[in-house]
């Protein structure tokens, strides 16, 4: 997927705050994705996103969710999951195993993740991208 235009996978973390916090300092960060046709999901984020979606909230972002580019997962990504989760483990740091898929998808579609979620700091190769490479990020 690697191409002049930097995708980016907007992760759970960053859709729940821009949804839900109408003062997020996310929302201007994600709509220029948008606008730009540069933010992708995948599968578990949307998972993430549709479980956790309240009844007023699905007309509104399930269309969103529609329109989004999706990284395709394939079998041998969840076993590439898992070896990275367990490479992780190794070293002292357990990262749920969603997000072990999610990072995994990222750095095979060598694309960036925007997340709130500091533990996604703990995988090589990561590309993170704001709000979390921002100085004021958690």
């Amino acid at each position: 997927m690697a191409a002049a235009v930097e995708f980016v996978l907007v992760d759970t973390s960053v859709w729940i705050d821009t949804f839900r916090n109408p003062r997020s300092p996310y929302i201007n960060y994600v709509r220029s994705l948008i606008e730009e046709n540069r933010a992708v999901t995948c599968g578990p984020v949307s998972y993430e996103i549709r479980s956790g979606l309240r009844e007023p909230e699905r007309k509104t972002v399930l269309p969103l969710f529609a329109e989004l580019l999706r990284l395709p997962t394939l079998d041998q990504d969840w076993d590439e999951a898992g070896e990275l989760r367990a490479r992780l483990r190794r070293s002292g740091f357990t990262l749920p195993s969603l997000d072990a898929l999610i990072a995994h998808l990222c750095l095979r579609h060598e694309v960036a993740l925007c997340t709130l979620d500091a533990h996604f700091k703990h995988v090589p190769g990561l590309r993170l991208t704001a709000p979390l490479t921002a100085s004021s990020a958690p």
